[in-house]
């Protein structure tokens, strides 16, 4: 499936079951017995899903229901998820991207990748990413890269077991305040990874992070991708829930 071909329908056919489950009709079956072993496919193998393999294991390891069958890559999807959530948004409306495979010659995908992504809510996103450098500029949490979110009144982000707000200098001015907010509760990978295993055996779609919130990220990282190798803006069109890069 090339980037120009995705849409809601085929993608919730076939990526969407994939990542739930090796087997694609695993949502389908019947609800398996507790002896019944279930093979899982990892995309991904960079450092989020390192984790997933690790929490998975253990998962193997306590009552031998998963068996980890199938690895591959992907590229930033953990990274923007959560931002698309915190946002609350859906389709971008277009995206560019620039990068290349600037430092190991080894690779198929880029090692430097940075995309803009604009969407109908005037809401626009930037996404940069290098595996040359190791540095995380906002800082990690719970090994999750912690996104900074800027807008009219002022910038959210975390600091650490705290969500903070930055008032921006006219707001400032106004008389608003810097605020924080304690974290009530931290990353759960292993209960995460016990919600997805259960829903897979059980054919239950009640995801904490379910196929919709995989459609939005991967539409958005397909753009980019369609717009870098075109070298070329990406649209999408929301009416034949297509990417256009032209």
């Amino acid at each position: 499936m090339s980037p120009q071909d995705i849409n809601r329908r085929r993608f919730m056919a076939t990526s969407a079951a994939a990542a739930w489950a090796a087997n694609a009709s695993a949502l389908a079956q019947p609800a398996k017995g507790p002896n019944d072993r279930l093979g899982v496919g990892i995309i991904g193998c960079g450092g989020r899903s390192t984790a997933h393999i690790g929490a998975l294991q253990e998962l193997a390891e306590r009552d031998k229901s998963v068996e980890i069958v199938a690895l591959c890559t992907d590229l930033y999807p953990h990274v923007l998820t959560q931002v698309i959530h915190i946002l609350g948004v859906k389709m971008p409306s277009k995206a560019v991207a620039t990068g290349g495979i600037f430092r190991y010659p080894e690779r198929e995908v880029p090692d430097t990748f940075n995309m803009l992504i604009d969407y109908p809510e005037k809401i626009a996103v930037a996404l940069l990413g290098s595996q040359g450098n190791s540095y995380q500029a906002t800082g990690n949490r719970d090994d999750i890269r912690v996104p900074v979110i800027r807008g009219w009144d002022g910038a959210l982000t975390i600091e650490g077991e705290e969500i903070v707000f930055i008032p921006e200098d006219e707001a400032a001015k106004a008389g608003r305040k810097p605020q924080r907010f304690p974290i009530e509760h931290g990353y759960n990978m292993l209960f995460l990874m016990r919600n997805w295993v259960d829903c897979a055996r059980n054919g239950s779609r009640a995801l904490d992070s379910g196929p919709e919130l995989a459609y939005y990220t991967q539409t958005a990282l397909l753009m980019g991708m369609a717009a870098f190798r075109a070298n070329k803006t990406a649209f999408f069109d929301p009416a034949k829930e297509e990417i256009v890069a032209g």
